[in-house]
């Protein structure tokens, strides 16, 4: 942990998390049912982000997580320590000192929390209460959060504003664009150590990402005007963080932008069968946005939500 105040405006103090990943091992459940099935016949994953999973067996499983050309991580695991009742879509937590595994799921004030993945995602995804946080049908999880930073068209060297980390595929993302720093807001404790327990979130522990556990309600009103010169909202649907949908909270987002400076803003698609192309909620959106002073430019399907600027 590091603290700074380059970014505060009359405030000391902005408590930054640069992230140290957990030492235990994550595998995702596919692949130990399938090491069961096979009776632990060699096999080899391919992810994206150049991460690959070796797994050999004699008597154990060893396993090694490369990033490149590098093995980050190592273990050996006694194959009596693994259950034969493995959820195949959740991602295990391997303790590398008991060999014990145990499932990435938490509970929190917002519910029950876990990692979601299947063979076919080739990449994870959070899951709250049932709901899933990245769209997994038209494309991969990671994939949905690059054409969010596309959409934010992040240059080399730029500021980037990023609420709402997640597992931080947006923040990794604008990272991989070439973003100078990226500062990214995440309220929910238990939702970044989900994310220090999956292994495409890896990229998270750059010193080029700055993660702020806090209320973004709270934080932005800390940076000075025209800090940032783009920014990526992606918040939880409107019935369960309503006041990340606020004209007062836009405002903060405009403020905090440098003229010229591009917000992509998620929004979902809820009530959209209720006429005219986007549901009320949605048209509320636009209309907040515009009174808070952006120009909206337009709405894109592909990844449900608002491109909008700031006037020069």
């Amino acid at each position: 942990m590091v603290v700074i105040g380059m970014l505060a405006t009359d405030h000391p103090k902005i408590t930054i998390y640069f992230y140290n990943f957990t030492s235990s091992f994550p595998v995702p459940g596919f692949i130990l049912r399938e090491l069961l099935e096979q009776k632990l016949n060699k096999n080899i994953i391919n992810f994206d982000l150049n991460i690959s999973y070796i797994l050999e067996t004699r008597n154990n499983i060893d396993i090694k997580l490369r990033i490149g050309r590098s093995v980050i991580k190592s273990i050996s695991l006694d194959i009596n320590n693994i259950s034969n009742k493995i959820d195949e879509k959740a991602l295990y937590i391997i303790d590398k000192t008991s060999g014990k595994i145990y499932k990435a799921e938490t509970f929190s004030s917002q519910g029950y929390l876990k990692i979601f993945i299947s063979n076919k995602m080739r990449s994870s995804t959070l899951n709250i209460n049932g709901i899933h946080m990245h769209q997994i049908s038209r494309f991969s999880p990671y994939k949905d959060s690059e054409k969010k930073v596309q959409y934010a068209k992040i240059k080399p060297g730029e500021r980037v504003l990023d609420i709402c980390t997640g597992l931080g595929y947006t923040a990794i993302a604008a990272l991989l664009k070439g973003a100078g720093q990226v500062v990214t807001i995440e309220i929910n404790r238990y939702i970044l150590d989900l994310a220090g327990a999956n292994p495409w979130s890896y990229y998270l522990g750059s010193k080029r990402i700055h993660i702020i556990n806090d209320d973004a309600l709270r934080v932005l009103p800390l940076f000075r005007d025209g800090v940032f010169d783009k920014a990526i909202h992606d918040p939880p649907r409107f019935s369960i963080a309503g006041e990340l949908y606020s004209l007062d909270f836009y405002r903060e987002i405009y403020r905090v932008l440098r003229p010229g400076g591009i917000l992509f803003h998620y929004t979902g698609q809820p009530m959209r069968s209720r006429g005219r192309g986007l549901g009320p909620i949605v048209r509320g959106i636009r209309s907040r946005l515009e009174k808070a002073g952006f120009i909206v430019l337009r709405y894109v399907d592909d990844v449900y939500g608002f491109i909008a600027v700031k006037p020069r």
